[in-house]
């Protein structure tokens, strides 16, 4: 990861529903921002927690066991947050949450953006790629707005991702005054299946194209043709450039053929 995260770990007492001076502990993981809750299952009396602290007040039993457990849940975060850091995996404050609760499904695989960096680094140099980083643009915007956060996994990519996608590109343009639509939008969307399909077929990232059969076709442009006046006055503009002169000349030959 290029930019050092912020990665913060506070406890928190959270009063139960119809209970004056009861609460659970729960542990906030915030990464970057984004916040999630992880509940110890510890109960204490309200008024005997410590907010600044973050701990029971007192010396009983009770109070050195949940704060015992406190330091254990922190010491266990961290590490899971290390882990993920080591193994350079995505880390949000939810992917640390469900490495602290073993949910390890949803670490597994790459991500989208390591995929689209992994695709510019490899395409830069050989393809049209000006228009594909506008694309991988558009799909930045969009995870952010759609999953509040930075990157998700490819295996989090699906039809419903597409459809989504086409509706943000047509929605919210880039450039705001200039709507993205018609074979501009399909074009966007044709170069998000062509990278899916090269992480599939090339790099083995994914099993197939969860895309492939998404559809937002290009739409056939109707050419108008020069009218003969047009084509005569082409013809009798001194050009710089003798090969553009010729080129005018053939196509007043084909219009007349």
């Amino acid at each position: 990861m290029c930019e050092r995260q912020t990665f913060s770990i506070d406890f928190i007492a959270r009063k139960l529903k119809g209970e004056k001076d009861k609460a659970i502990i729960f542990a906030r993981v915030t990464v970057d921002g984004e916040t999630k809750e992880i509940s110890t299952k510890d109960q204490v009396k309200f008024s005997a927690w410590d907010s600044r602290q973050e701990m029971v007040k007192g010396r009983t039993i009770e109070a050195s066991a949940i704060n015992n457990h406190i330091n254990e849940t922190r010491f266990k975060l961290q590490q899971k947050y290390r882990e993920l850091e080591k193994h350079e995996a995505m880390i949000t404050a939810q992917t640390v949450k469900d490495a602290y609760l073993g949910v390890q499904k949803k670490l597994k695989g790459h991500s989208l953006f390591e995929l689209t960096d992994y695709f510019k680094k490899i395409w830069v140099d050989k393809i049209e790629f000006k228009n594909y980083a506008t694309t991988i643009d558009y799909l930045k915007l969009f995870v952010k707005s759609q999953f509040k956060t930075e990157d998700i996994f490819l295996s989090q990519v699906n039809k419903q991702f597409a459809t989504d996608l086409e509706y943000y590109i047509k929605t919210y343009p880039i450039k705001k005054h200039d709507k993205c639509d018609g074979n501009g939008l399909a074009k966007h969307i044709q170069r998000f299946k062509r990278i899916l399909n090269w992480a599939a077929d090339e790099i083995e990232w994914i099993d197939f194209n969860p895309c492939a059969k998404y559809k937002c076709p290009l739409k056939k442009s109707k050419r108008k043709k020069l009218s003969f006046q047009d084509v005569i006055t082409m013809e009798n503009k001194v050009f710089a450039f003798p090969n553009l002169a010729f080129a005018i000349s053939a196509m007043h030959i084909y219009q007349n053929a």
